[in-house]
């Protein structure tokens, strides 16, 4: 028993050292098997599954290699590489193409996926989209807010201020408001009403705005492929 439980520990400890660790100029490391090192690429298969498919991290984007032997491959230089000339690689393996943008789940990833991509003007016109679709979602969030927070606040006051004159002390129902104390109401909904439709409104077209900020950030970040 003793033997068979040093055996599976020895195993476990091979499992966990035979392999090479990437370190990300974002702070993410990745355990897998270094297989290429270019001039502005690093492949690699995954540590957990090394019969899958083959990756690759564009240099720019890393900090330095750790080879299961101890050694550390140091990234010195960042090697900018204009979209407009990168000539499809071929390979006996498939290699997997970052993904479009289409798939990214929030606006972080849409930031860091532009934020890795070297100096361009293609890059540029990336971070212009982004901060307009940031714009548009806070523009967004703050007509619908206001909207539906004035748009209920202005009939409860009209209506309290019908009620306070009507039980007032002094009051005897013969004040402007006293006499009128129905259409103040009404109009109090009313107004209220139009300021919640207002604000879903501007919410809406700052939200149609938004998407296609984003639709367009996905669509030149496609065609750098």
């Amino acid at each position: 028993m003793k033997k068979l439980i040093f055996v599976l520990m020895l195993l476990l400890c091979q499992n966990l050292f035979c392999q090479d660790s990437i370190y990300k100029k974002n702070g993410e490391v990745i355990a897998a098997k270094v297989l290429e090192i270019s001039d502005s690429e690093v492949k690699f298969k995954k540590a957990e599954n090394l019969n899958g498919p083959t990756y690759g991290e564009l240099k720019s984007g890393l900090i330095c290699i750790k080879f299961e032997n101890g050694t550390i491959d140091t990234i010195k230089n960042k090697i900018e590489i204009k979209p407009e000339v990168v000539a499809p690689k071929i390979s006996a393996q498939p290699v997997i193409q970052k993904q479009s943008l289409m798939y990214a789940r929030n606006d972080n990833d849409l930031f860091m996926a532009i934020e890795f991509l070297p100096p361009s003007d293609t890059r540029a016109k990336l971070m212009h989209e982004y901060a307009l679709m940031k714009m548009y979602k806070r523009n967004q969030y703050l007509a619908n807010g206001l909207g539906m927070g004035v748009g209920f606040v202005v009939p409860v006051v009209a209506t309290s201020v019908v009620i306070r004159d009507l039980f007032s002390v002094n009051g005897s129902g013969n004040s402007f408001v006293g006499r009128n104390g129905l259409t103040i109401i009404v109009a109090g909904a009313l107004v209220g009403a139009a300021i919640r439709i207002t604000g879903q409104v501007l919410a809406k077209v700052n939200k149609n705005k938004r998407l296609n900020a984003r639709r367009n950030i996905i669509r030149m970040y496609d065609e750098l492929k």
